[in-house]
């Protein structure tokens, strides 16, 4: 049997998994994508945030988290959800959490993390805000994670974090 512990701090929801879901093997991880394209997407804000979290991870001694385009695309999708249907939670309309959205992407882990934000103006303040918040930033200083990526859809932000 596995062992989950989730823990919910504010806009924060964290899980440990120990070990792989039953009868799940643990997904591949995507391979690192190129300097020019370090952060799998064209908006300026997002790769500005995948920067600054891949700068603080350093200045602690992580190694940087490597861009994953199934875990933005989770990510984009919840942003999206959030602003079109009005509701600001890790817990869609439909009563998935961030870890049964990533299990409908394919995506196995044996750690994983989100953090959403709403309503700041630029990615710096997205970044800003989630270091002043404990939860937040135990997320983005976890060496333990390896994997990330980061949705944006109009004011929404949802940062996924896990390790394969």
């Amino acid at each position: 049997m596995n062992r989950v512990a989730i823990i919910r701090w504010g806009a924060v929801l964290v899980v440990w998994i120990a070990g792989c879901h039953a009868g799940a093997s643990p997904s591949p991880p995507a391979p690192p994508l190129g300097a020019a394209s370090a952060s799998g997407t064209d908006n300026e804000e997002v790769r500005a945030v995948a920067s600054l979290v891949n700068q603080r991870r350093s200045s602690i001694g992580c190694r940087a988290l490597i861009w994953d385009e199934r875990l933005a695309r989770v990510a984009r999708r919840h942003s999206e959800a959030m602003a079109k249907q009005g509701f600001f939670s890790h817990v869609d309309r439909n009563g998935n959490d961030p870890f049964d959205r990533m299990h409908a992407a394919g995506i196995s882990f044996r750690a994983a993390a989100e953090n959403i934000a709403e309503g700041q103006v630029s990615g710096r303040e997205v970044y800003d805000g989630w270091v002043r918040s404990s939860g937040h930033r135990a997320n983005l200083q976890n060496c333990g994670y390896t994997h990330h990526g980061i949705g944006l859809y109009r004011n929404r932000w949802t940062h996924v974090f896990a390790r394969f």
